[in-house]
C-alpha cells in the first residue's frame, strides 16, 4: 500500500545496501569510459575522435567563433546562417575549443564533458528520489539511479555529442530545486529554479515546453497569492529576458528570429504529415523501448489516485507531466531523423530521469505490495521481449531495411523471454512466495529484468556493432582530412552529411540538405515527409554555387548523377567529384582511398596522409 504522509512513500522505506549504490555509480562511470574509448580510431598514426554528425555541424560553428570568425557556417559568409539549434551548447564547444589542443582531440573533451553530465545527473535523480521518498538510499532510489544511468538513449545522444544530457539534467535539476523550494520558500533555490530556466531556453528555443510545466508546477503550489505573483515574476523573467537577448542577437546578426533549421524541418510541411509519422515513430519506441517503464509508472500513479496525500501525487503527476510533453512535442514535429534506431529520440529522452523516477517508486512499490509472483513475472516480460524483437523485426521490414541480423533479434528476444522465466524461478527457490517479493534478491531481479526490456536491444548491439553511425561518422571524418590535404585552402566542397567532413576540411561548404543554407531551407518538400532531409536543389547547389569537391554521393540517384554530368563533374576512382575545370584540386591526391561506409575498406588506413596541422 501506498504510504498517505505527507513526506514519504512506504514502499521506500527499506534501505538498500550501501554497497550496491557504489556499484552502480562505478558501473555507471565505467560504461561511460567505455563507450567514449570505443568511439576512437587512428588515421595516419594519430588517434581522432568525431562526434554525431548533428554535433559536429554545432563543432564548425564552436570552432568558426573560437578562432574570430564568429558564430558562422562559412567564414566571411553574408549572410550568416543559424544552422544551429543549441546556442548554450554551442558556445561550450567554442570554449573548448579555445584550449590548446587539436582537431582531433576537441570531440573527446566533449564527450568527457557529457560523462561528466550523466554523473551530475545520477546524482540530481538520487537527491530527488531521497526527497520523494524521505529515506536516504531507498531501493525506489536505487532503482531510479540505476534505470537513469545505464539509460542507452540517454547514455548515447549525451556521449555522441548532443545537447541532450545537458537539457535533461536542466530539467532534472529545475524539478530537485522545485520540490525543496516547495517545503522551504528559500530565495537560494527560486534563484536556483531561474538559472535553470534560463539555461534551458538557451540551450533549445524548443524547451520552453519543459521550461512552462515547471513554472506551472511552481505558481500552483506556490502557499499564498504574494508568493505566487513574486514567484511569476522571477521565473517569467528568466526565460523571458535571455531569450529576448538571444532574439535580438538573432535579429541582428542572421536577419531572422527563427533558426534555419525551423523552416527546414517544419516549413512546407503539413500538420497531418508531422503528426502521421510522429505518432508511428514514438508508438515503435514505445514498444520496443518504453512500454516497461510506463507500465510500472502508470501502476504507480493509479495506484496514488485516491492518497491522501496531495503532495506527493501533485510531485509524481509533475514527472509524469514531463514525459507526455516531450512525448507530445516529439509527435508535433515528426519524431527525429534517426527513428531507425528505434529508441527514444533526442525530444522524448530529455524526459528520461522523470520516467525512470516514477518506474524507480513504481517498482518499489510493487514489491512491498507482494508483487506478481516469480513465474506471472517471468511470462509476462517473457512475452515482452518476444513482442519487442518481433515489432522490430516487422518494422524494418515494412521499411525495407531488414536483414539478417535484424530479424534475429526477434529470435533473440524470445530466447531472453524465456531465460527470465527461469531466471525468477531460480531466484524465488526455496522462498516462500508471498515472502519472495520483499527480498533483496526479488528486488535485484526485477530491476535487472526491466532495464534488460528496456535497454537491452540497444546495449546489445552496442557490443556488436558500437556505437550507432560511427562507421559513417568515422568514414566522414577521413573524407574531411583526405579533402584538407588534397585541395587548395578555397576549395569548396558540397555536402549531405554536413557535420564531420566540413568540420575537419575546413573548407567553404555548401549544405545540400539546407541546414545551413536559407535558400534549400524556404523550398518545399522534394520527397515524402522526412525532417531536415526532405528538401533539395542539385541545379542550385551544383550548378550555381559551383562547388570543387561533392562528397556523400557514391552512387548517386538518377536526378543527382544527371545534375552532376550536366554541371560537369567527374568522379575519381574513391567515390569523391571533382569539378572538371577545377584548378584548386590536387587530383592525383584527392584520389586515393578510404574506407567506405557500408563496404569493405579498399586499402588500409596508412594510405591516407597524416593530417596537416590544424588551423
Amino acid at each position: 500500500m501506498v504510504e498517505t504522509s505527507s513526506q514519504s512513500v512506504s514502499t521506500s522505506s527499506l534501505q538498500a545496501p550501501k554497497f550496491l549504490w557504489g556499484l552502480v555509480s562505478f558501473g555507471a562511470l565505467v560504461f561511460y569510459v567505455l563507450f567514449i574509448v570505443r568511439t576512437g580510431f587512428t588515421v595516419g598514426g594519430e588517434r581522432y575522435y568525431t562526434l554525431f554528425d548533428d554535433a559536429m555541424i554545432s563543432m564548425r560553428y564552436a570552432h568558426n567563433l573560437a578562432v574570430g570568425h564568429g558564430l558562422v557556417w562559412n567564414p566571411g559568409e553574408v549572410p550568416p546562417v543559424e544552422g544551429y539549434t543549441n546556442l548554450l551548447w554551442t558556445l561550450w564547444m567554442a570554449a573548448i575549443h579555445l584550449l590548446p589542443l587539436p582537431l582531433s582531440k576537441t570531440s573527446l573533451v566533449v564527450m568527457v564533458s557529457g560523462a561528466l553530465i550523466l554523473l551530475a545527473q545520477i546524482w540530481v535523480v538520487a537527491a530527488t528520489a531521497r526527497l520523494l521518498t524521505g529515506v536516504q538510499r531507498s531501493w525506489a532510489g536505487l532503482f531510479a539511479v540505476f534505470l537513469t544511468a545505464f539509460s542507452f538513449p540517454l547514455i548515447y545522444w549525451t556521449l555522441r555529442g548532443m545537447e541532450v544530457g545537458l537539457l535533461a539534467l536542466l530539467a532534472s535539476a529545475g524539478v530537485l530545486l522545485l520540490f525543496r523550494l516547495q517545503e522551504e520558500r528559500r530565495p537560494a533555490f527560486l534563484l536556483g529554479l531561474a538559472l535553470c530556466l534560463a539555461a534551458l531556453v538557451l540551450t533549445r528555443d524548443d524547451a520552453v515546453t519543459i521550461a512552462g510545466v515547471l513554472v506551472a508546477f511552481a505558481l500552483l503550489t506556490a502557499p499564498s497569492w504574494r508568493s505566487r505573483v513574486s514567484t511569476a515574476a522571477v521565473l517569467g523573467a528568466a526565460v523571458a529576458v535571455p531569450k529576448a537577448i538571444h532574439l535580438a542577437f538573432r535579429w541582428s546578426f542572421y536577419g531572422d528570429v527563427l533558426p534555419n533549421t525551423y523552416y527546414l524541418k517544419l516549413g512546407g510541411s503539413s500538420l497531418m504529415d508531422r503528426v502521421g509519422r510522429g505518432a508511428l515513430t514514438f508508438g515503435s519506441a514505445v514498444t520496443q523501448q518504453f512500454l516497461p517503464l510506463l507500465v510500472v509508472a502508470g501502476l504507480l500513479l493509479l495506484a496514488l489516485r485516491r492518497g491522501r496525500d496531495p503532495v506527493l501525487r501533485g510531485r509524481l503527476l509533475l514527472l509524469a507531466a514531463l514525459v507526455v510533453v516531450q512525448s507530445a512535442y516529439s509527435i508535433y514535429v515528426g519524431g527525429d531523423a534517426w527513428e531507425y534506431m528505434r529508441m527514444a529520440n533526442r525530444y522524448v529522452a530529455i524526459a528520461i530521469p522523470a520516467l525512470t523516477l516514477l518506474a524507480g517508486l513504481g517498482l518499489a512499490w510493487l514489491g512491498e505490495a507482494g508483487g506478481p509472483q516469480p513465474r506471472t513475472l517471468g511470462i509476462v516480460l517473457g512475452l515482452g521481449a518476444l513482442a519487442g524483437g518481433l515489432w522490430n523485426a516487422g518494422d524494418k521490414v515494412s521499411e525495407h531495411l531488414t536483414s539478417p541480423r535484424d530479424l534475429a533479434w526477434g529470435v533473440a528476444l524470445a530466447v531472453a523471454g524465456a531465460a527470465l522465466v527461469g531466471l525468477f524461478r531460480l531466484a524465488s527457490r526455496g522462498i516462500d512466495e508471498g515472502a519472495w517479493a520483499r527480498t533483496d534478491r526479488a528486488r535485484i531481479a526485477w530491476a535487472l529484468a526491466l532495464w534488460a526490456l528496456v535497454n537491452g536491444k540497444g546495449t546489445a548491439q552496442w557490443v556488436v556493432d558500437n556505437a550507432y553511425e560511427l562507421p559513417m561518422n568515422v568514414q566522414m571524418t577521413r573524407v574531411g582530412l583526405l579533402i584538407r590535404e588534397s585541395s587548395d585552402p578555397q576549395a569548396s566542397i558540397a555536402v549531405a552529411a554536413a557535420g564531420s567532413t566540413p568540420y575537419f576540411a575546413e573548407r567553404p561548404t555548401v549544405d545540400v540538405l539546407g541546414k545551413c543554407d536559407r535558400r534549400i531551407a524556404r523550398l518545399e518538400r522534394s520527397r515524402s515527409f522526412m525532417p531536415g532531409h526532405d528538401k533539395q536543389d542539385y541545379d542550385y547547389s551544383f550548378g550555381a554555387l559551383r562547388p570543387d569537391i561533392i562528397v556523400d554521393y557514391w552512387h548517386p540517384r538518377p536526378d543527382a548523377a544527371q545534375a552532376l554530368a550536366r554541371y560537369g563533374f567527374e568522379q575519381m576512382p574513391n567515390g569523391l567529384w571533382v569539378a572538371r575545370s577545377s584548378s584548386r584540386v590536387w587530383r592525383a591526391s584527392i584520389s586515393r582511398d578510404f574506407d567506405r561506409f557500408g563496404l569493405p575498406p579498399l586499402t588500409t588506413e596508412a594510405s591516407l596522409p597524416p593530417p596537416g596541422p590544424a588551423r
